[in-house]
């Protein structure tokens, strides 16, 4: 049995989770312009996860998306709420506030 490519694999998991945690239902033009965005700048860029991860944050529909993003395959891997970033960063929260 074949397996699928892994950049396949990744924006189908990026769509689950954005529906799954912002009720946002992305097709493949809205996947794309997310993914532009990301690489033209318009996304803010929070850290280097990896060598071929990277961290960004956009607002979609008013809320604030955390999108991890694949270098290398030029993909959207998954999408985090706020509170999810939050978890991982204690401590930034209190430096935010």
């Amino acid at each position: 049995m074949k397996r699928e490519p892994k950049a396949k694999t990744q924006r189908r998991h990026f769509k689950r989770r954005i529906k799954e945690r912002f009720g946002l239902v992305v097709n493949g033009t809205d996947y794309r312009k997310i993914v532009a965005m990301i690489q033209d700048g318009s996304a803010t860029f929070i850290e280097k996860q990896s060598n071929t991860r990277r961290l960004f944050r956009l607002v979609i529909n008013k809320q604030a998306v955390y999108i991890v993003y694949d270098k290398l395959r030029k993909t959207a891997v998954t999408a985090l709420t706020e509170e999810m970033f939050y978890e991982l960063r204690p401590d930034e929260r209190k430096s935010m506030c």
